[in-house]
């Protein structure tokens, strides 16, 4: 005996349509590592500036650094905090603090007692 609806049959789960795509996630800790590898980059770029005279210059670019690292420090704890990239994101909020010119300098005057 043949079904006297066929088209009611169900369709096999290759014949329903296209799927929706994939989302991929973007790791915020790739993300905060890679702005605070560019920042250190900055931050050496303002010393030699700096050494060379262009006071001006160095510091300005020295105050992008302090506020841009506190920002990649933010990053970096929030990719940890909601693992996209948690652990790139806590050694990025690590160097961040490493790197900041202002932890910089405190480490310095500790270091040296002056």
């Amino acid at each position: 005996m043949t079904d006297p609806q066929p088209e009611a049959a169900v369709l096999p789960d290759a014949e329903l349509g296209p799927t929706a795509p994939q989302r991929r996630m973007i790791s915020l800790g790739a993300i905060a590592l890679t702005a605070v590898a560019a920042l250190a980059v900055v931050e050496i770029v303002a010393i030699i500036i700096g050494t060379a005279g262009e006071w001006a210059i160095a510091d300005a670019l020295g105050k992008a650094v302090i506020v841009l690292t506190v920002a990649t420090l933010l990053l970096g704890i929030v990719a940890a905090v909601r693992r996209r990239g948690g652990r790139l994101g806590a050694v990025a909020a690590v160097v961040s603090i490493l790197i900041n010119p202002l932890v910089l300098i405190g480490l310095l005057h500790a270091l040296g007692g002056s």
